[in-house]
């Protein structure tokens, strides 16, 4: 469970999930905090959760983020994701279509 004593930094936040950066203390490095939206989510919201925590666990993909836990943030379901270093790409496409020359 992440201690209220430790503040997450908020970098995105969507309609089904929001993404936080933090400092794993026990990993001594950065995770990514992937926090479903909704206080309380549906069955059907949390069992696509865990099947995404089964998928990017296992998964040796450099393209996906590593799945290296799961716990709560004020009490909802969270998954410790790998950081990686990089920029979102949500402001450059927002609204227009995709330039693959850029």
């Amino acid at each position: 469970m992440i201690q209220e004593s430790e503040v997450p930094v908020l970098f995105f936040s969507g309609k089904e999930t929001h993404l936080f950066c933090y400092h794993h203390d026990k990993r001594n490095s950065k995770v990514i905090l992937k926090v479903i939206s909704k206080k309380n989510p549906s069955r059907k919201v949390v069992k696509e959760f865990e099947n995404e925590y089964s998928v990017t666990s296992l998964s040796k993909s450099p393209v996906i983020r590593k799945g290296l836990g799961k716990t709560f943030f004020r009490e909802i379901p969270a998954l410790i994701l790998e950081y990686v270093e990089g920029k979102t790409i949500v402001p450059l496409i927002s609204g227009k279509t995709l330039n693959f020359k850029e």
